[in-house]
């Protein structure tokens, strides 16, 4: 993907100091930021290029997030996973976020496959005029959809 000009990195709630931990331990060769109170994922929505959801803190009125054991821990809650594919000129080329809910366990299952995203990104970057839109229904998913209701 580097010979492409593609640059990958990763934000997530933690403190920097587990974020490091976790890219030392699983060798990752991509970069991972901290990012706890969502300055990129507010930057983002305000330009109208992404706006992942945003799941629990001290502001969320839904109550199985307040008692969620791994989300109540976050005072400003946890962004849901999201994906942004963009130019160094700034055209979008994919973009996808999760709206967590019951058919996919609250944002823990059906997220895009990485392979089938970097196919769409190659085609639009092999023509930089189409403005074909992406097929988000026929994406293959990891993970299977749900069908219990959380109560």
């Amino acid at each position: 993907m580097k010979a492409k000009g593609v640059e990958l990195f990763a934000v997530c709630a933690q403190p920097q100091g587990l974020v490091d931990e976790m890219m030392s331990n699983y060798n990752l060769r991509y970069t991972c930021y901290s990012d706890i109170t969502h300055v990129l994922r507010n930057h983002l929505a305000e330009k109208d290029y992404i706006t992942p959801y945003i799941s629990g803190g001290e502001d969320s009125t839904e109550t199985f997030y307040k008692l969620h054991p791994a989300i109540k821990q976050y005072k400003y809650g946890v962004v849901q996973p999201g994906v942004l594919c963009i130019t160094k000129e700034r055209k979008v080329l994919f973009t996808w976020v999760i709206e967590p809910g019951a058919k996919n366990v609250g944002g823990a299952s059906g997220r895009p496959i990485p392979a089938s995203i970097w196919e769409v990104v190659q085609t639009k970057l092999a023509d930089p005029n189409t403005d074909i839109p992406v097929d988000y229904d026929n994406i293959p998913r990891h993970g299977s959809f749900s069908i219990c209701n959380i109560l």
